[in-house]
């Protein structure tokens, strides 16, 4: 099935309220921590989504230079807009092809993107091209269900109710960890690091966890091609299925992603 991010319902909206607040925007100032961002330095975010990453680099790093977040999708730009305002420029591209010019920018990062792209070698290859004489990339995948314990257990209830759907489930978790690394290093980056980054995911309960996977992760799109009667079985299941994780807090939950950085020659 191909992904078109948005083109269900109201699922950027509900990404942004349920998954951001869960768990992105946590790991999103992870990672622009470790790129310890400079006063005046140009960045750009490849697959921004709903902004997070934008949001923690100006939160983090009020007065850099220039921010941009891309995205291939009009209706994740849309919301993406609302949260950023004035603080970032934000354009509608290909992460294949970006429209930028060599070495426009300072930093590059891609926080679960790059799973969803078609040529990947493509895409890394423009992101070297962009951050060209020593700028620096960050490039974050998940790792994949063995180590998701929250996601695990609902694709489990899945297999049997909706596989089809659950397979699509699975694409954000695809990206195998070395092969990534892989990636960077052949299309001509330099000082390539790889580190597992494991952080909590925070829900109110086991219902909002599956709700948020439902309806603002690329399952969202799949089951709203299924039956409501086979929705409700498997939402049922899965519910059941992580109640054992409800605790005075909510949900709590590790995740792990991979986070690759290098340097462009």
């Amino acid at each position: 099935m191909t992904m078109e991010w948005g083109s269900a319902g109201s699922f950027p909206e509900r990404y942004e309220e349920i998954m951001v607040t869960a768990f992105f925007q946590a790991f999103a100032e992870d990672l622009v921590e470790r790129l310890s961002l400079k006063p005046g330095e140009r960045m750009l975010d490849v697959a921004c989504g709903t902004g997070v990453v934008l949001r923690a680099a100006r939160s983090q790093t009020p007065d850099l230079g220039r921010l941009v977040g891309l995205d291939l999708t009009p209706a994740m730009l849309a919301v993406a807009q609302d949260r950023v305002g004035d603080d970032a420029e934000l354009v509608e591209g290909d992460a294949q092809q970006l429209p930028f010019a060599d070495g426009e920018f300072d930093v590059v990062t891609c926080q679960q993107g790059i799973q969803f792209v078609p040529d990947k070698p493509a895409a890394l290859a423009e992101m070297r091209r962009v951050a060209g004489g020593g700028g620096r990339v960050a490039i974050a995948c998940w790792q994949g269900l063995d180590t998701q314990p929250g996601a695990a257990a609902m694709f489990e209830a899945g297999r049997e109710i909706i596989p089809d759907v659950a397979n699509v489930g699975l694409a954000p978790f695809s990206q195998d960890r070395d092969e990534l690394a892989a990636l960077v290093e052949a299309v001509g980056f330099d000082d390539v690091v790889t580190s597992d980054v494991t952080l909590d995911s925070h829900y109110d309960s086991a219902a909002r966890l599956v709700e948020g996977f439902e309806r603002g992760s690329p399952m969202a799109l799949a089951l709203a091609t299924v039956d409501p009667d086979v929705v409700t079985r498997w939402r049922e299941t899965a519910v059941a299925s992580l109640q054992v994780h409800e605790g005075p807090d909510g949900v709590v939950l590790p995740m792990t992603t991979t986070l690759v950085t290098a340097t462009a020659p």
